[in-house]
Order: C-alpha cells, then structure tokens, then sequence
C-alpha cells in the first residue's frame, strides 16, 4: 500500500514537473508556414463528395499501370490521375466528376484511344471556382 502511495506521489510531482516546463518556442522557415496555410486553405475550401471517376487500367503489374498513364497524360496533360493499389491491383483513374453524365461525357470522347474503361463510383475533389490542385 505504501509502495502505491509513494509511486502516486512520484506521478503527481513529474506531472508538475511537466506543466511547469511546457513553454516551448518552435523556430521553423517561413516556407513551411506557407505550406502549412496552404494546406489549411484547401481542407476548408475543398470538397471531398461521393462523384464518379473513370478507370483506364486494372493491373498487378505497375509498370504496365504507369506506362497507361503516361500515354493519357500525352493527350490528356491537364487531366487528374490516381492512382491506388487495391491488393493485388494498382488501379488508374480520372476525373473529378460530380455527376454521372459528366464522367460518361468524358468517357465518350477518351474511349477510341482507350479500350475497356469504365465509370467508377469514388470520393473525388471539387474546387471552388479560382481555386486548383498545385502539384
């Protein structure tokens, strides 16, 4: 009992010990708070939704998954990649779309360089006007 005592004791003055010692000054680059309010401006400005993507590619073999999005990012420049691994699959899509129609409108005008691909459920991203993605 005593030995409980005395280890409570102990706790309790470390636990002072602390307190008092929490002022901590942080020194950082101002690059880093750039970056830091960037990130806050985007996570409250950014919408993360239930929208629609369209899946070029379902591979295991990531290379493969790579060299499709090379080849769509030569027409396609401007157009969003992800690219996800769902075991044993690296999965490639695009888009951002809000709507169903949108992604199948898209769809559409990809799909004589593209074989196969298909409309996807997924969270995608929606900017507010004047706000993009920076890579």
């Amino acid at each position: 009992m005593k030995s409980k005592v005395f280890s409570l004791l102990v706790l309790l003055s470390l636990a002072k010990l602390i307190v008092a010692q929490s002022n901590i000054t942080v020194k950082q680059d101002a690059a880093i708070s750039k970056l830091v309010d960037r990130h806050i401006e985007l996570n409250t400005t950014v919408k993360r939704i239930t929208g629609w993507r369209i899946q070029l590619i379902s591979n295991s073999d990531r290379e493969e998954v790579n060299k499709a999005k090379a080849q769509f990012l030569t027409t396609y420049p401007n157009a969003k990649t992800y690219l996800t691994y769902q075991q044993p699959y690296f999965k490639l899509r695009i888009g951002d779309f809000a709507d169903k129609a949108e992604a199948y409108k898209f769809m559409k005008e990809i799909n004589d360089n593209f074989k196969g691909i298909f409309i996807v459920p997924d969270i995608v991203n929606i900017f507010p006007e004047g706000i993009e993605e920076k890579n």
